[in-house]
């Protein structure tokens, strides 16, 4: 089950760094006029439910004391409450940086429905993707 979430999770980093590179390919080489994509939104709805796939994984191995988990051994016990299992999920460094990535995912939904996104031309809102999924991929890789 945690191979699963290992690979979902290399999945999700090969997938934002493949969405960075085609739009970056995308927007140099197409004209401006030509900007206009819907296949971001579809790819980062994609990339949270991936994360989340991912983070619903590592809170259940929580929860439910699983402690083959390196990550759950060391910073769990079965003397803590639930709260404190739940809230070790970010205690170190890989879960807090999952944690972030899961986060910055999960507020990037809303950013499209704002106002100010559609007051963005075309290529702003590309290159916005581009740094978005860069982004992405950098903590996915760390």
């Amino acid at each position: 089950m945690y191979q699963f979430a290992n690979l979902v999770l290399v999945a999700s980093f090969i997938f934002s760094l493949s969405a960075t590179c085609f739009l970056v390919w995308q927007t140099v080489t197409q004209p401006a006029s030509r900007h206009e994509h819907r296949w971001p939104h579809v790819a980062h709805w994609v990339l949270t439910a991936l994360i989340t796939l991912t983070c619903i994984f590592l809170l259940y191995a929580f929860i439910a004391c699983d402690f083959s988990l390196k990550y759950v051994q060391d910073y769990s016990s079965r003397s803590l409450a639930f709260f404190y299992r739940v809230t070790a999920f970010w205690a170190g460094q890989p879960g807090s940086l999952l944690f972030w990535a899961w986060t910055v995912a999960l507020s990037g939904l809303v950013f499209p429905i704002l106002p100010i996104y559609k007051q963005f031309s075309p290529t702003t809102r590309s290159w916005y993707w581009c740094c978005f999924f860069t982004i992405m991929a950098f903590f996915l890789l760390i």
